[in-house]
């Protein structure tokens, strides 16, 4: 993608957060770490994965439609998913970070990447 790397900065402060050597899609720092792939959720149609947040684990999910919208296929089936997630995992942490950084950091929420959220 043609980001500069920069090395990551250690915290100062107890609670500050660090900032990852792995900029967002939107050019900044990702505030989250790859946490755990968890699996496809058949209720909401969305497959779910975690990520890190100094040390607390942050609930994400992508829906189906936005798997798609992101991968450019339509109607892949559920038992795909997971190798869909590991071969775009970079792009959809990315997202999930953005996401979260936008939102600001609220405990126990979940983070949810639609396909409004893929850019186009």
């Amino acid at each position: 993608m043609g980001f500069p790397f920069e090395p990551a900065a250690p915290s100062t402060k107890p609670g500050e957060r660090t900032k990852s050597c792995k900029p967002g899609r939107l050019g900044h720092s990702m505030p989250l770490t790859r946490g755990q792939t968890v699996g496809y959720d058949d209720k909401r149609l969305a497959f779910r994965f975690t990520m890190l947040n100094a040390g607390d684990t942050i609930d994400c999910q992508i829906s189906d439609a936005a798997m798609d919208e992101l991968i450019g296929t339509k109607g892949s089936p559920h038992t795909i998913r997971e190798a869909q997630f590991l071969e775009h995992r970079e792009t959809i942490e990315g997202l999930a970070s953005d996401l979260f950084d936008a939102a600001g950091a609220l405990r126990g929420a979940v983070v949810r990447i639609f396909s409004k959220h893929i850019p186009k």
